[in-house]
């Protein structure tokens, strides 16, 4: 048996995070169709129908760059500095995704299962954003969605009348890279 702990660090769109207060949470949920039939009264068997998967983190010393880039990415700009909010309503989130890499702190038993883990395509989700102006440390809570993405390396759009997406196309989540033997 291995115990694995210690610190990662993040960079989303290639720009460093900052310090988090307690490391980062990995949850998912896998979304089936369940299936019942009234002789049994009861479940006997479920569709599956795909995976919503989110991060959480709290940010306790950011990188204002990359956490500008993080929450107003969709926008384009930061209100709190211009006052202005570009509307993409209508818009897929997807476009504002980008990867979101975390690597274990050396020198730590994390360090030593895993070199990083990436998630490809991540995204601010709808929780709110709540900063805080006032004399005690200024936390920055995080919800990012996980979005997948095509073996390939993007969500394919814009078939050709006709064409879709191949049946057989494996969909990722993330990627790990492990430490060498």
């Amino acid at each position: 048996m291995t115990f694995i702990a210690g610190a990662y660090s993040a960079t989303f769109n290639a720009l460093p995070l900052g310090t988090t207060e307690d490391g980062f949470e990995l949850s998912f949920n896998r979304i089936q169709e369940e299936i019942r039939v009234d002789q049994y009264r009861g479940l006997v068997d479920a569709v599956h129908q795909g995976i919503d998967m989110t991060i959480r983190f709290t940010l306790t010393e950011a990188n204002f760059v990359a956490v500008t880039n993080l929450i107003w990415g969709w926008s384009g700009n930061n209100p709190l500095v211009d006052g202005a909010l570009k509307s993409h309503t209508g818009q897929l989130i997807s476009s504002f995704a980008s990867a979101l890499v975390l690597t274990p702190c050396a020198g730590t038993s994390a360090d030593t299962a895993y070199n990083s883990v990436t998630f490809g395509k991540a995204v601010l989700a709808t929780d709110p954003v709540a900063l805080k102006f006032a004399s005690s440390l200024r936390r920055i809570p995080i919800t990012m969605h996980v979005l997948p993405y095509w073996s390939t390396g993007v969500i394919p759009t814009g078939y050709p009348a006709g064409s879709f997406p191949p049946c057989n196309e494996a969909m990722n989540y993330y990627s790990v890279a492990a430490v060498a033997p």
